[in-house]
């Protein structure tokens, strides 16, 4: 076929302009530009059937999903709105679309551990005599064994930032940090195994050592305790672990009384969000109720709550949360036998002494901090951005990651990675950009938000949903005046068409420095402390007794 556009085509083209970007279609398609072929006339051609977008505002399959006639009558679907879909007003997208998209994703969670590829290696890395040879040549007397989801390494996020932190902790005191997760990625606890069949990734002091098996890590961890060296537990999640075989593991050290954090609600339901179909918060119900029933996350959860029972009541363990909001959840929801409970702050703001006056020049700079995720408040974020992409008060961003979707056509991303080796590059990234204004809109209760703490940080204004957990008392207690709170969705789309947010996020406010909070060594150590003190203490009055005698 000619490159050159036929007559028609030539009406097409000019009746398209208006809504077709050739910048944007010819990044999406690479093969398009190293043709050399004008991406317009590739997009009429060819574009629309092999379902490429014409615009980052234009979803074509969405259109056509939206406009039934048209898909059947097999019609370009931009030359359709261009003529006829504009005028008879039809809808580009659906109100609610992200959120319509996350419900309609729902799935229960085995079908997507169904999904995920195996992982295990047959032939750990690492034997029992291996491992327990890597333990002694740490030298020291007593040893932390610690288990997540996940590499705290090599991965990111609030819980991988504690645990680094709390290896630094323990080293310092002269304990060596063994850290286990499972080689296998799962979004479920694992199923039902034996020892020599649950396999590790284990990482000493920071030191990668390999794959170890659970039966190999059980029996050096009894010699180890054996040779009279301390060893403490720390359970950070349970995600993609056997609690049976964690059981046997804490079993097998005598009088080890484990730490079992409550990052998340994992311990309360396979979703750890709480959010019912991945959407709305539920509040926990009881496992046999028509609420759960009603959720595909409802089906495992029986038996999530049985398992995870039996291994709470089998190791007794001690209770450490990172707010008042999370240990009360958790109390109310799962009152079983426990050890003890602290509250652990996980970061400390320090703020500048003197404020500093924002900038009244407008567009206002509003930021959603993290990833797309429904449960963190994207849905509510981008119908936000949508509504208001014409009001030139204000201008969108995302900062941190993104999953590679459809450019939003009313938000800016940025990409930010906050690791360990960066760990306040989100703070400075929004200090770059003059970020004024943060939406904290999680849709469940957070336990700590790590970013709410950094917006206040960059000195941002912070619009936060009343009821999710942690997130405005961080911001009352942190930096009161810094921020707005908003019972619903109603009040918080008038906070923004009204204007109110500009006057509000134009008063002083100050900026401050992210610190390191407290961990478990903050908890433990002590613990073990007073634990030897006494038994000192104890000892003497004995010796004492006898010499009387």
């Amino acid at each position: 076929m000619s490159d050159r556009p036929s007559d028609h085509e030539l009406i097409e083209l000019a009746l398209i302009a208006p809504y077709f970007d050739a910048t944007y279609y010819l990044a999406r398609n690479p093969d398009v530009e190293t043709a050399g072929m004008d991406a317009a006339l590739h997009y009429l051609r060819y574009g629309w059937r092999e379902g490429r977008n014409p615009s980052p505002r234009f979803d074509a399959e969405l259109y056509l999903r939206l406009s039934p006639d048209v898909a059947a009558a097999d019609v370009n679907p931009l030359v359709h709105y261009a003529t006829v879909g504009r005028q008879e007003g039809r809808p580009l997208r659906r109100r609610w679309h992200s959120y319509r998209q996350t419900l309609e994703a729902a799935s229960p969670p085995h079908e997507r551990a169904a999904a995920m590829a195996e992982e295990v290696r047959r032939h750990p890395d690492m034997d029992e005599g291996e491992l327990i040879a890597a333990l002694r040549a740490e030298s020291a007397a007593a040893l932390v064994v610690a288990t997540s989801h996940d590499d705290y390494a090599e991965n990111i996020g609030g819980v991988q930032k504690l645990i680094g932190e709390e290896q630094a902790a323990f080293e310092s005191h002269g304990w060596s940090y063994l850290h286990l997760c499972p080689v296998r990625h799962r979004v479920t606890l694992a199923p039902p195994s034996s020892a020599d069949a649950f396999v590790f990734r284990a990482r000493l002091s920071g030191r990668a050592l390999g794959t170890v098996d659970a039966r190999a890590v059980t029996g050096a961890l009894a010699r180890f305790a054996a040779d009279g060296c301390t060893v403490d537990f720390v359970v950070h999640h349970l995600m993609g672990h056997a609690p049976e075989v964690l059981t046997q593991l804490f079993t097998a050290v005598p009088d080890a009384t484990p730490t079992f954090w409550l990052h998340d609600s994992f311990g309360i339901c396979p979703n750890f969000n709480l959010t019912r179909n991945d959407v709305s918060y539920c509040g926990a119900p009881p496992s046999d109720s028509m609420a759960c029933r009603l959720c595909v996350y409802g089906r495992a959860r029986i038996e999530h709550l049985r398992r995870v029972d039996a291994f709470l009541l089998a190791t007794r363990p001690r209770l450490l949360a990172p707010s008042e909001s999370a240990l009360a959840r958790w109390l109310d929801k799962r009152p079983l036998p426990h050890a003890g409970t602290r509250v652990v702050e996980l970061a400390r703001l320090c703020q500048a002494p003197e404020p500093f006056t924002p900038s009244t020049a407008q567009p206002l700079k509003v930021a959603h901090l993290g990833a797309r995720i429904a449960s963190k408040g994207w849905n509510q974020f981008d119908e936000l951005a949508r509504r208001l992409m014409a009001d030139a008060r204000y201008e969108f961003y995302q900062l941190g990651y993104f999953d590679g979707s459809e450019p939003h056509p009313a938000i800016h991303h940025v990409s930010v990675s906050a690791g360990m080796a960066a760990p306040d590059r989100m703070v400075t990234t929004m200090a770059e950009l003059g970020i004024d204004v943060v939406v904290s809109w999680s849709q469940a209760p957070e336990t700590f938000c790590f970013t709410v703490h950094e917006a206040l940080a960059a000195g941002a204004f912070v619009v936060a949903k009343y009821d999710a957990g942690n997130i405005w008392p961080a911001v009352q207690r942190n930096a009161p005046g810094q921020g707005f709170a908003c019972t619903d969705w109603s009040d918080l789309l008038e906070l923004f068409a009204s204007g109110s947010l500009l006057a509000l996020a134009a008063a002083p406010r100050r900026r401050g420095i992210l610190l390191d909070g407290e961990n478990t060594a903050h908890d433990l150590i002590p613990r073990r402390m007073r634990a030897g003190k006494a038994r000192l203490a104890s000892a003497s009055a004995v010796t004492a007794e006898d010499a009387h005698a």
